[in-house]
């Protein structure tokens, strides 16, 4: 059965909104945890709508960046579908964000043993 007529419950919208917003709730099953799968997911493209969610947490001039346009046009791929070559970076940078939610939260012997973001919490 070739990838394309497989059918699987797992989108790159919700993968990816997962890794960024969290909690982690979308993960990849043992059947979709197939490097042709996330190909196929990240081919389709991923909405806008995902786009404008991961606003939330990634700042705008990172995006922006990322997509290869201003700042000021950003809100311009909210209502598109991105292309094959945005929803690989958009993926790339979820996962990316997704190890800096954990990192950020973890002792660090640098920092005495303390999290992360208990020392971003604390005043110099």
């Amino acid at each position: 059965m070739s990838v394309r007529s497989q059918k699987h419950s797992l989108t790159l919208e919700s993968l990816v909104e997962s890794m960024v917003l969290g909690p982690l709730t979308a993960v990849l099953s043992e059947e979709d945890n197939n490097p042709l799968v996330l190909i196929a997911m990240i081919n389709k493209g991923i909405s806008g709508e995902c786009l404008r969610n991961l606003q939330e947490r990634i700042p705008d001039n990172l995006l922006s960046g990322l997509l290869g346009c201003s700042e000021d046009k950003l809100s311009r791929l909210f209502s598109k579908c991105l292309r094959k070559l945005q929803a690989d970076s958009i993926y790339d940078i979820s996962l990316l964000w997704n190890e800096l939610r954990e990192w950020i939260s973890l002792p660090i012997p640098a920092l005495s043993g303390e999290c992360p973001e208990y020392v971003m919490a604390t005043e110099f």
